[in-house]
């Protein structure tokens, strides 16, 4: 269940109980998963790592240049900074190596490797 289908539902003019039934399905699908965004802001040389878990958004931000390494698992990878942070990220495996070449490219730009 979407959002997405929840809005199409009330759109084609759903019943109210129908309607609240799949919003409250999807609330409890959300409250039981984690969901991550990843932002590699550029201008300002910092990744940002949002996670959702239990419909509370907790945000991390780290510099960059600060980022020493990355570590992979079967559907995650871990984000190791100078500082001692460790950001933690789940996705597909392709998901997962295309967001770590973005920022390895990132750094090796800040870092003048490239």
């Amino acid at each position: 269940m979407t959002f997405e289908n929840i809005l199409e539902a009330v759109l084609e003019g759903k019943e109210f109980e129908e309607v609240k039934a799949m919003l409250d399905s999807h609330i409890e699908d959300m409250m039981e998963s984690t969901h991550y965004s990843v932002e590699i802001d550029t201008e300002h040389e910092v990744l940002t790592v949002k996670t959702l878990e239990n419909l509370t958004i907790q945000s991390t931000t780290v510099p960059l240049g600060t980022i020493e390494g990355i570590e992979f698992g079967d559907e995650e990878m871990t984000i190791h900074t100078e500082m001692g942070t460790e950001l933690y990220v789940e996705g597909s495996a392709s998901e997962l190596i295309e967001l770590a070449t973005e920022i390895s490219f990132e750094v090796f730009k800040i870092r003048g490797i490239i």
